[in-house]
Order: structure tokens, then sequence, then C-alpha cells
């Protein structure tokens, strides 16, 4: 089993996404962001676009509003005003 850690994003109203990833891609103020588990800590503004998750085999984006991405080591939350699930793919 790949490592892996735990992954939220949230917003005003509510936890959009939340659950184990492999991976998480997004783009940060400065360029493309990959976290994986154990990852340094890392606090990035991010633009608007899409968060891409990797879990269980497959990817599943979310369309998302500027937002803070926060990393500890052990999860990551993205926080940001608006997020909608775009769809997974296998």
């Amino acid at each position: 089993m790949a490592n892996v850690f735990r992954f939220s994003i949230v917003t005003p109203e509510g936890v959009a996404a939340d659950g184990e990833a492999e991976l998480v891609e997004a783009t940060s103020s400065v360029g493309r962001l990959g976290l994986m588990a154990g990852h340094q800590p890392i606090v990035a503004d991010c633009p608007s676009g899409k968060v891409r998750v990797f879990a269980n085999g497959k990817w599943t984006s979310y369309d998302c509003d500027a937002g803070i991405l926060v990393m500890d080591g052990k999860q990551a939350r993205f926080i940001t005003a608006f997020a909608g699930s775009v769809g997974s793919v296998g």
C-alpha cells in the first residue's frame, strides 16, 4: 500500500472533500506543487484553478477559488471560498 496522508478541502459551506490521498497537485503563486506523505511543512497561496487528488488508483479534480494550501507533513488542507468536484479518472 502506498503512503497516504489525510487531505481535505474546506469552504465556508463546509467540507467539500475529506479523505486519504497519495498525491495532491495544485498551482501556487510560485508554480505547481505536488504533495506526498511526509512532505515538508508548507503554506502556499493558490490562485483559482484545479486541485487534483490521487487516491485508490484514480484522480479526482476539484475546481476551486483562490485559497490557502497548508501541509504539516501528516495532513494537508486547502481552504477556499468555493470548491466543486469535476469528476474522477481511473
